[in-house]
C-alpha cells in the first residue's frame, strides 16, 4: 500500500554546510517533499545553537551509553529518547516545562 506524500511546503530545514546536506540525493529528496532548505553561515555553529545542544544531549545521554548490535536496538533506544526528551525532560528555556507541556500551554493560549 502506497503512503501519501506529506505536505512539507511550510517546513524549513536549516542545516550546516556538511557534505550530507549538500549531496545530490539529499537535495533531491527535500525538493521532492517541497521542503525549503536554508544553510547557516560557514564557521558559525551558534546560528544553530539549539540543534547543536540537542545533538550533544542525544549523543551523550542516549547513544554513547549503548552498544547497538543492530538497527532495531538503536530504534528502540531512540524512540525512548524522543519520549524522554519531549515528555519527561524539563527545559529551562521553556520555563522548566517539557516540550509537550509547553506546546499544550501555547496552543491553549493561542486559539
Amino acid at each position: 500500500m502506497a503512503t501519501a506524500k506529506p505536505d512539507c511546503t511550510k517546513l524549513i530545514l536549516r542545516t550546516d554546510n556538511g557534505s550530507q546536506y549538500n549531496s545530490r540525493d539529499f537535495r533531491q529528496a527535500i525538493a521532492f517533499l517541497g521542503i525549503r532548505h536554508e544553510f547557516i553561515w560557514h564557521h558559525t555553529p551558534e546560528q544553530n545553537g539549539h540543534v547543536e545542544s540537542f545533538h550533544r544531549t542525544l549523543k551523550k545521554e542516549y547513544i554513547w551509553p549503548h552498544e547497538f548490535a543492530n538497527y532495531q536496538q538503536a530504534e528502540v533506544v531512540l524512540q525512548k529518547a524522543r519520549f524522554d526528551y519531549n515528555s519527561e525532560r524539563i527545559h529551562s528555556v521553556l520555563g522548566y516545562l517539557t516540550p509537550d507541556e509547553f506546546m499544550e500551554l501555547w496552543e491553549m493560549t493561542h486559539k
